[in-house]
């Protein structure tokens, strides 16, 4: 049964408050005192010091622009990455990407805020595409696609603010037209198959939500 993960953060564990916060705020205080203190200098001695002073500013500005961040990675077991992305203030932002523990790339897309966000992109072990779609806030959002190992088309759904809306269309690996349940406007059955075909799995829906 094809139900890829839709939110990868939940089934791994969760980034703790950034380490490296406090010393970025000791390096900005440090930066502070010493723009105080270059305050004081004579406007002359500082022009001719300010190729120096450039350099160790530029230094200063990068070391706290990358402590203020922390980029975790996660590993399997074996040593293998299981992921990797950044996140500030102990939230996940911008891109992460999760693996296979064969190592192929298993979904990457954005984050905001700790959130999915936009585009999200998943893979079989393979390295075949196994679906694609759009969250907005941790929420999907209209039309995802899904595909078999093989590549072929799956399965195309709806979605609206996180509620499942419409299944339009259910195939299996071959091609052929497999009947794709009853839902209609986020109330009824859809059928899961696997790639020859075979039914696997009826789940009830009720206004867009799985019912147990």
């Amino acid at each position: 049964m094809l139900k890829p993960v839709s939110n990868p953060n939940s089934a791994l564990a969760s980034s703790a408050d950034c380490p490296a916060d406090n010393q970025a705020r000791q390096l900005a205080q440090f930066l502070y005192e010493t723009l105080q203190t270059i305050q004081k200098i004579p406007l002359v001695k500082f022009i001719k010091m300010n190729y120096k002073v450039k350099s160790v500013f530029s230094t200063f500005f990068l070391l706290i622009l990358f402590q203020s961040c922390n980029i975790p990675k996660q590993f399997y077991d074996d040593g293998s990455l299981k992921s990797q992305g950044k996140t500030v203030d102990g939230q996940k932002v911008g891109e992460w990407k999760y693996y296979h523990s064969n190592g192929n790339l298993w979904q990457v897309g954005h984050f905001e805020e700790g959130k999915q966000d936009r585009e999200w992109k998943f893979f079989h072990e393979n390295g075949n595409r196994q679906g694609v779609g759009i969250l907005d806030k941790g929420e999907r959002q209209g039309k995802w696609i899904w595909y078999h190992e093989n590549g072929e088309l799956y399965t195309v759904r709806t979605w609206k603010d996180g509620r499942l809306k419409e299944v339009i269309s259910t195939s299996d690996g071959a091609g052929n037209k497999l009947d794709k349940g009853t839902i209609q406007d986020g109330s009824g059955t859809v059928k899961f198959y696997d790639i020859d075909g075979n039914l696997t799995d009826v789940l009830q829906y009720k206004n867009g939500e799985l019912v147990d």
